[in-house]
């Protein structure tokens, strides 16, 4: 009994032993697991800052600033004649109202006093009852016969106050005493009567309505059986030997056209000369015509000139089509003379008054200029450029003087170059300020 006691004794002994030694086993192993990763970390980390200390520097390297690449267009001499463009209104150069000079009932109108007839310089277009004005001529010359009668009278009178003052005067004869008086009474009634004669034969006349020059009649207000008194107006006409066009101009188109304000056109000094386009019933119209003058006084409003445009004979046979009032026409004005200027593409402009050139050894240049005239094809410049300076035509945002540009080639250009003066032609286009 006691062998087994003892024998059980052990084996509880033995239980209790294993069960201490599981939990350091466990305990071992989670230290590895901890550890091991800690251990790689470190080694890791002691190797970038072994690498970063150890690492070779890169070589800093100094590079040249490159200067910008432009285009550049060389400046160029042109010879050529310039044209301005404007836009103006036909009117006729004579207009007039037609009025009855004296009162009546119209009694007659000429089948030519009508809208668009054409009339000739005098034609009666229209008569007024004649009768109380014939009635008060033949008075007046009932007058004048008087008076003449009257004078004759006087006249012997005063030669026979002559003669008996001769055979029985003494001394100086008064002047009542020979009727001089009553003989410049008598003449001056005579005048009188004659002037009345004169003023009725011209009421008379006046009742004929004429046309005062050969043209077409714009309007007719009249009819027969109406009843018009002095001044009354019975239509309007206008001539027809020349139609004018009153265009604006502006301060850059006077120096384009060489022309100053108050610019009268003469023999020894002609105006130059335009050509007037519309188009009427679907097809251009043209019109040659001649500038005359430029009036003296700005619009007050637009700060601009105006200069009128003569076309003659505008209802001419030669022409399809009439050059007539109230048509709304384009004017293309050209420079009397021809003119030498330096030319660079539009592109080249900057800011409507700046120029940058290229020198010789790349530095840039900002220069001021307003050109004299430009189009589509290019600026022109009476002065401040030389022929085969180059000029930048590509953009450049900052540009500063003196600075350093490269040129990589050259254009811009935004059209064709208008034709030499050589090629007997001129340029084309309207004045841009």
């Amino acid at each position: 009994m006691s062998d087994r006691s003892e024998a059980m004794s052990d084996r509880a002994g033995a239980q209790d032993g294993g069960t201490d030694a599981q939990p350091r086993g466990m305990t071992a192993r989670r230290i590895w697991m901890l550890a091991v990763p800690a251990a790689i970390i470190g080694v890791g980390v002691a190797g970038c800052v072994v690498l970063q200390q150890t690492r070779s520097k890169p070589e800093k390297k100094q590079e040249a600033v490159r200067p910008p690449a432009v285009f550049v267009a060389p400046a160029e001499t042109v010879t050529l004649r310039l044209r301005v463009r404007a836009q103006g209104e036909v009117r006729p150069r004579q207009e007039a109202q037609l009025t009855s000079q004296v009162s009546g009932r119209i009694a007659w109108i000429s089948p030519d006093f009508a809208a668009g007839a054409r009339v000739a310089r005098g034609q009666v277009l229209a008569r007024l009852d004649e009768a109380d004005y014939r009635l008060s001529v033949v008075q007046q010359e009932a007058r004048v016969a008087q008076a003449r009668q009257g004078l004759l009278r006087e006249e012997a009178e005063a030669a026979l106050a002559r003669q008996d003052w001769a055979e029985l005067g003494r001394g100086e004869p008064s002047p009542l005493a020979l009727r001089e008086p009553q003989l410049a009474e008598a003449r001056a009634a005579l005048a009188a009567a004659q002037a009345g004669l004169e003023e009725a034969r011209l009421a008379l006349q006046r009742t004929a309505i004429v046309a005062p020059f050969e043209g077409r009649v714009r309007e007719r207000m009249a009819a027969v059986g109406q009843f018009v008194g002095p001044g009354a107006s019975v239509g309007s006409a206008f001539a027809t030997d020349a139609a004018e066009v009153r265009l604006p101009l502006t301060d850059a188109d006077l120096a384009a056209l060489g022309l100053t304000l108050g610019f009268t056109a003469s023999r020894t000094q002609p105006g130059p000369s335009a050509v007037l386009q519309a188009t009427i019933g679907g097809a251009p119209r043209a019109w040659d015509a001649r500038l005359v003058r430029t009036e003296a006084a700005l619009d007050g409003r637009t700060r601009q000139a105006f200069a009128v445009v003569e076309a003659p004979a505008p209802f001419a046979a030669r022409h399809p089509q009439p050059l007539a009032p109230g048509l709304f026409v384009d004017a293309v004005i050209e420079a009397a003379r021809s003119e030498t200027f330096i030319r660079i593409p539009r592109v080249a402009l900057r800011k409507a008054d700046e120029v940058l050139v290229v020198s010789p050894d790349g530095l840039l240049e900002v220069r001021q200029l307003r050109p004299a005239w430009s189009d589509e094809s290019g600026a022109y410049f009476r002065s401040g450029l030389k022929p085969g300076e180059r000029v930048v035509t590509s953009a450049l945002a900052a540009a500063m003087p003196g600075q350093k540009v490269a040129v990589t080639g050259q254009g811009g250009a935004a059209g064709p170059a208008p034709p030499r003066a050589a090629q007997g032609e001129t340029g084309r286009g309207g004045m841009t300020p």
